[in-house]
């Protein structure tokens, strides 16, 4: 429910574009993703800790292996979000087909619901179990998960913001597809970022009460993990590195500064000349 908090309050759109689109389909999407992104995270720190909690860690690692268990659990908490959105795509579809009226563009409404709010569930999910996996602390994995939701809601840079996106508007009389491309590689950067942290979780799944040393130790005999691991770090510096958006022009006030400074220095040395020849 939590996309009806779109349709009334916005938090980082443009509402003086006055779009319809902006205020019927991008808005409630956004905030359902950072609502959403949040109780899944949640959840997901509390799933993972259940059986450390009722102090059943003995008799799982008798008869499970941990990393398999933590994987499903992940799986099993994703399926739970894409239905999630799927039922929340169903829900608004009649207010917003019927508030756009003419309007409404179901291909942008389809995109934003897969490429925004889907996501950022997703990636929430997988971000916060492998923060748990790597402390096996609910403390700490809460309080690096707020850090990278702070980064999201505060960041210039529309590859930072992970959860919301950093697109502030949708047109109603033109196509979107510049503001979905950025979408798309803010999503893509993001998944590999998100499988990474996951797999370095798993990498550090704790083996038989052991520390995270003694563990890793054993997890390392299964190299595919590692070399994943690496592969897709490997993959998020380069679509960090070399992405096709970005902003390249100069600040107007430093350069009205530079040419301020520019303009005193030229007047200065005319000023030098003419008392030269005076002299």
């Amino acid at each position: 429910m939590s996309p009806v908090l779109g349709f009334h309050y916005h938090p980082d759109i443009l509402v003086s574009s006055g779009t319809a689109n902006t205020l019927t389909i991008l808005s409630p999407v956004k905030m359902g993703a950072l609502l959403g992104a949040i109780f899944f995270a949640i959840f997901t720190i509390y799933e993972m800790d259940r059986i450390i909690r009722y102090n059943m860690l003995g008799f799982f690692e008798a008869y499970a292996d941990m990393q398999r268990l933590n994987t499903a659990k992940v799986i099993s908490i994703i399926t739970a979000a894409v239905i999630s959105v799927i039922l929340a795509f169903i829900l608004y579809l009649p207010y917003s087909m019927f508030k756009l009226s003419n309007l409404f563009n179901f291909l942008l409404y389809l995109k934003s619901y897969c490429f925004i709010m889907l996501p950022a569930l997703v990636f929430s999910i997988m971000i916060s179990a492998g923060f748990y996996m790597i402390t096996r602390r609910m403390d700490i994995s809460f309080l690096l998960y707020i850090g990278l939701v702070f980064i999201s809601l505060n960041a210039d840079k529309y590859l930072a913001v992970w959860i919301q996106t950093s697109v502030p508007a949708y047109t109603d009389c033109f196509e979107n597809s510049f503001q979905i491309n950025i979408i798309l590689w803010n999503r893509l950067l993001w998944f590999l970022i998100s499988i990474a942290l996951l797999l370095l979780g798993i990498i550090c799944t704790r083996r038989y009460e052991k520390n995270i040393f003694s563990s890793l130790l054993m997890n390392f005999l299964r190299p595919y993990l590692v070399f994943c691991t690496m592969a897709v770090l490997l993959m998020c510096y380069v679509f960090f590195r070399y992405e096709p958006y970005y902003d390249n022009t100069p600040d107007i006030n430093q350069e009205m500064i530079a040419n301020k400074d520019s303009k005193s220095a030229i007047s200065i040395s005319v000023l030098k000349k003419r008392i030269l020849i005076i002299q």
